[in-house]
């Protein structure tokens, strides 16, 4: 029991038993995440994928990109948005793109994984390996155009304050004004692209 005056205390406590709770879980299945697969399949569009985008962003979830806000790397007293590349499942772009035995192993063991997901999720034998293939394709795309982690090191090659309109520019086939609004920040104009070539790419994999 939370102690008197203490919200979070008790959503803190309601959070862990709803994660200890395996027979319920177990029980649940896929049904709680049915509406999300709903959701996902009704895109038919560069509006309504925006629109998801930034649903899940809100949610902890970064899909094609990341979006939060930071220091400005040059005026420590302004907080700016702040936008970076990600949307792979791997930890890192050399998993994709390495030719050695190993990378190719750990390829291939995650595509397995994602099929097995899929599967758990209701698609079945060549549905659930063609979306597997999709996905691999997708993250290795935006693997391609991702910096190194050794780029990704020096400070000046991350900062491009570039701005909203900036980013319009870069990545045209994204609403942006509508994913500014979607994640509660209509009026945001001062944005850090860390990698603006990443986000031209990422508006090629919209637009197709």
């Amino acid at each position: 029991k939370p102690p008197a005056g203490e919200p979070y205390s008790k959503a803190l406590g309601d959070y862990y038993a709803s994660c200890m709770d395996e027979a319920g879980i177990e029980k649940a299945g896929t049904k709680v995440v049915t509406k999300e697969f709903g959701a996902i399949n009704a895109v038919q569009n560069k509006k309504q994928l925006v629109a998801l985008v930034a649903r899940y962003h809100q949610r902890q979830l970064r899909p094609f990109f990341t979006f939060s806000y930071q220091q400005d790397f040059k005026k420590s007293t302004e907080v700016v948005g702040s936008a970076e590349q990600g949307g792979i499942g791997l930890p890192d772009r050399d998993y994709y793109l390495k030719d050695d035995a190993r990378s190719k192993e750990i390829r291939a063991k995650y595509q397995e994984h994602v099929v097995n997901m899929l599967t758990l999720a209701g698609l079945v034998g060549k549905k659930a390996t063609d979306a597997a293939a999709s996905v691999m394709k997708i993250e290795t795309e935006l693997a391609k155009a991702s910096m190194t982690k050794e780029e990704k090191r020096d400070p000046e090659k991350l900062y491009h304050r570039i701005e909203r309109a900036g980013l319009r520019a870069k990545a045209p086939a994204v609403d942006w004004d509508a994913y500014m609004a979607a994640i509660g920040f209509p009026a945001l104009e001062a944005i850090n692209v860390l990698q603006p070539e990443f986000f031209a790419r990422v508006s090629e994999i919209f637009a197709s």
